[in-house]
């Protein structure tokens, strides 16, 4: 039986990979969302680009960062919940920040780090936690 403490260095191990997948994602969303800011459409750009993201991030996430055995069925349902949310609150969050008119940039910026930690931890209570958990490293 694993103890807490013997949890931590395998959600440490996750995050870092969660970070890594979110690094990919975030640049898709941001290129997706420049582009929009260029045709003066930054709240459009934003929605798109997270969509974007998600995507990649569950294409990439699911194979790399919480890697399982069995019990698959349900995760594309359960990410996209849990997307929903972060998109939900990514839209409401640069609306507000636009509407004090921040730099999109810097509303941007701010609305990514604001969701990331509560995305990793909904994934991995929520969405893959339903699963056998297993190393994507054989042998680490």
């Amino acid at each position: 039986m694993k103890t807490s403490h013997s949890l931590l260095p395998a959600m440490f191990a996750s995050l870092v990979c969660y970070l890594g997948v979110g690094s990919l994602a975030t640049a898709a969303h941001q290129a997706l969302f420049l582009l929009f800011v260029a045709l003066d459409q930054a709240l459009l750009g934003s929605i798109l680009g997270a969509l974007l993201g998600a995507l990649l991030s569950f294409a990439l996430g699911s194979r790399t960062c919480f890697a399982s055995r069995g019990g698959k069925t349900l995760q594309p349902l359960r990410f996209a919940c849990v997307a929903g949310l972060h998109n939900t609150l990514n839209a409401v969050a640069m609306a507000l920040l636009l509407g004090l008119e921040t730099h999109p940039l810097l509303a941007q910026a701010l609305t990514t780090g604001c969701l990331t930690l509560q995305g990793f931890f909904l994934h991995r209570q929520w969405t893959y936690h339903h699963v056998d958990l297993v190393s994507s490293h054989p042998g680490r």
